[in-house]
């Protein structure tokens, strides 16, 4: 998926390196669980690609640890179940390994594009984006979204209004507190849409730079 280049103050650890001239577009897709992130970086990479471009997608959940690396969050004495594994956390993702991957990607490809509902949530991904596109959704529509999906691990009874909207709703706060110091991040409402996006929704995210 493509990753976007911001302006977020520094990485912290040189990834704004001297080579960074010769490196590729990274464009980022975020947001919300079902806003149809997936399907947007598929009609934005083809269409990159029909322009000559080379094209490279990265994404966010293949990046996640396995489930003896998770926190669990612990629900009251006596609620089934015990527990969640937090997947919604940016601590269940190997953030260095996410990292490492669109730096790579970047100097090999004309655009490297990256997808994922945490990938705001890391100022360094941000900082080597060029834009990055927040999709949103209303909980309704994302939970209508949601439960027609299959995951691994399967959502537990309770997952989604215990740690997926609020983390949800967190993820947004620090992505809007975020763009008040980064122009190149924009954000679009997907609850309109229809769970596929199509050429037409992906040309009004405005997401090539």
């Amino acid at each position: 998926m493509s990753s976007v280049n911001g302006g977020l103050g520094g990485t912290g650890d040189g990834l704004q390196s001297n080579d960074a001239r010769s490196r590729g577009k990274v464009l980022a897709i975020a947001g919300c669980t079902n806003s149809g992130k997936t399907t947007l970086t598929k009609i934005l990479c083809n269409k990159l690609m029909k322009g000559g471009a080379t094209v490279h997608s990265i994404h966010q959940d293949e990046f996640f640890y396995t489930e003896d690396k998770v926190e669990k969050i612990y629900q009251e004495e006596g609620s089934e179940p015990a527990f969640f594994y937090d997947y919604d956390s940016i601590t269940a993702v190997d953030r260095n390994g996410l990292i490492n991957a669109i730096r790579e990607a970047s100097l090999t490809y004309d655009y490297t594009v990256v997808e994922g509902n945490m990938v705001t949530e890391l100022a360094q991904v941000v900082a080597l984006c060029d834009r990055v596109m927040f999709l949103m959704l209303d909980k309704e529509t994302c939970h209508n979204r949601r439960i027609k999906r299959t995951y691994d691990p399967p959502d537990m009874p309770g997952y989604f209004e215990k740690v997926v909207w609020p983390a949800y709703r967190l993820h947004l706060s620090n992505a809007l507190n975020s763009a008040r110091r980064n122009c190149h991040i924009s954000f679009l409402d997907a609850s309109t849409t229809s769970e596929r996006p199509d050429l037409k929704f992906m040309n009004s995210a405005s997401i090539l730079p």
